[in-house]
């Protein structure tokens, strides 16, 4: 965790993408702190991903450098029911705890359909659903209806997008650890190396 920590640069990426699971990871004082918030049993994941790519560095530079208090206070809630949600089972919170005022919106510009995505999966049935780290995979989250949800996403693309759409247990995907292929070809890469 600490090698892929330096080379990613990213704690919340990195240690669910190794351990899986939904994690809440961050930095403290130079160490990496780390806590499993548990997946309720039969959650599952409905994932649209597009046919392009939205590079992380790109679309981490769009991001504006301050924010306002209110979308912080926003998505400080949201965080909080999105956690309450999970670790308790009461899913019905997953609706508003995966709401965004942070990133989306100003990602959104470079996907222009993710919101009615979004808005189509909700409306199909799912629990919650976002943007998945920094795009372009869209994960909407289920208790059933997987096929129903995916077809919605796939609808609410709106044209010229080519989407693979995947079903997972929630657990399966790692939860919310986007950036596991890409570890593993910078882990590789890294062996490589120093071998």
């Amino acid at each position: 965790i600490e090698i892929g920590y330096h080379m990613e640069g990213h704690p919340d990426n990195i240690v669910p993408a190794i351990l899986g699971g939904c994690r809440l990871s961050l930095m403290e004082d130079g160490r990496i702190i780390d806590a499993e918030v548990p997946i309720p049993e039969g959650l599952k994941a409905v994932l649209f991903i597009p046919d392009f790519e939205m590079p992380t560095q790109e679309s981490r530079a769009m991001l504006p450098q301050h924010i306002g208090r209110s979308d912080a206070v926003f998505n400080i809630g949201r965080v909080a029911l999105l956690t309450l949600a999970l670790s308790t089972g009461q899913l019905h919170w997953l609706r508003l705890g995966t709401q965004d005022r942070l990133h989306q919106p100003t990602r959104g510009t470079l996907f222009p359909a993710m919101e009615t995505i979004i808005a189509a999966a909700l409306d199909a049935g799912a629990l919650g659903a976002f943007l998945s780290g920094g795009g372009s995979t869209i994960l909407a989250l289920t208790k059933g209806g997987e096929p129903i949800i995916a077809a919605a996403m796939d609808r609410g693309a709106e044209g010229d997008l080519t989407p693979r759409v995947d079903e997972s247990s929630a657990d399966e995907l790692g939860m919310l650890g986007s950036t596991f292929n890409g570890m593993l070809q910078k882990l590789s890469g890294m062996a490589k190396k120093v071998s």
